[in-house]
């Protein structure tokens, strides 16, 4: 019995494949290539990049001073005193 009921799912099976095949479709969108960046862009990339920020310079001496806080807040009884 078992044995004809999985025969009757797979013709039923086979039969809608070959009535109405998978359709596969692909989608393909052309996107504009940008050109290259030019090396003249890539100085002046550079000058901008390695120039000092005076704001985030602050920002990171004032990080580095909470960390150190929250290291002596947060260290456990084996920390050194540091008085």
């Amino acid at each position: 019995m078992e044995y004809l009921l999985f025969f009757l799912i797979g013709f039923v099976f086979a039969l809608l494949l070959t009535l109405r095949p998978i359709k596969f479709q692909v989608h393909h969108v052309h996107e504009e290539v940008q050109p290259a960046v030019d090396k003249t862009d890539l100085k002046e990339l550079e000058k901008e990049m390695l120039k000092d920020d005076a704001v985030e310079d602050d920002m990171y001496k004032k990080l580095d001073q909470v960390i150190v806080e929250a290291n002596d807040i947060m260290g456990g009884s084996d920390r050194i005193d540091r008085n």
